[in-house]
């Protein structure tokens, strides 16, 4: 009996070692990311849509996803120098800071609103980020999807948008071929890709089990995820 006390305490042990271990890397990270943040002084606090001047129904509020979860999610991902990604939605640049430790060849992003491209435009000056781009247009018009093989998005608009935007991803692979990845964090829009028949859902990162979207989710388009047998989940 002790020496199955013993084995059960000692699995409790090692487990409570793993989870510290985790939680001591994760904070790690954290406070290096914040450090990186101030050191070069970055603007990426948080804008409403009163502040920018946008409307609910075809924009949502700025809040940086640049973070230590992201590049765990980033890890994951075989990312090569032959790949484009653009952020839809970039806001203040956030997360194209987190992507730039990746050797993506272009790392662009796309935003709405002026007043925050402005202040990505400063922030990556700042951090010397050269392979970058910036575009200031609407999502639902932006005709160049075609130069990107994976796109981020951190819930900036609402589904309808979202739809649009699926719509021209779907096209831009219809006219050329190629593999494509989105990565999707804060996923209230998860139902627009699945339903658009493109898309399966491979991965599965979760953040937080308070809301349901408090995660990121990776997606291929069928004909390269035909071969995957489910959905990884991973917890962050």
């Amino acid at each position: 009996m002790f020496h199955r006390i013993f084995r059960i305490g000692r699995r409790n042990i090692d487990f409570l070692r793993r989870r510290d271990s985790r939680a001591i890397i994760r904070e790690f990270r954290r406070a290096k990311y914040l450090f990186f943040i101030k050191i070069h002084g970055l603007d990426l606090h948080s804008a409403s849509l009163e502040e920018l001047g946008l409307s609910a129904t075809h924009s949502s509020y700025y809040s940086n996803s640049g973070s230590p979860d992201l590049e765990k999610v980033l890890d994951r991902q075989d990312i090569t120098a032959d790949d484009y990604i653009l952020d839809i939605g970039c806001g203040k640049g956030g997360a194209l800071l987190t992507m730039a430790q990746y050797p993506f060849k272009k790392i662009d992003g796309l935003d709405i609103s002026e007043r925050l491209l402005e202040i990505a435009e400063s922030n990556i000056r700042r951090t010397k980020l050269t392979n970058c781009a910036l575009f200031h247009a609407d999502a639902v018009f932006f005709s160049d999807y075609k130069n990107y093989n994976y796109f981020y998005m951190s819930h900036p608009f609402p589904c309808s948008v979202m739809q649009a935007v699926i719509a021209n991803i779907i096209k831009s692979i219809d006219e050329f071929p190629r593999p494509v990845k989105i990565i999707y964090n804060s996923p209230a829009c998860h139902n627009i890709i699945i339903d658009s028949g493109r898309f399966n859902q491979t991965e599965e990162y979760v953040y937080s089990d308070i809301d349901t979207y408090d995660s990121y989710k990776v997606y291929m388009n069928i004909s390269e995820a035909r071969n995957n047998i489910g959905i990884l989940y991973y917890s962050l």
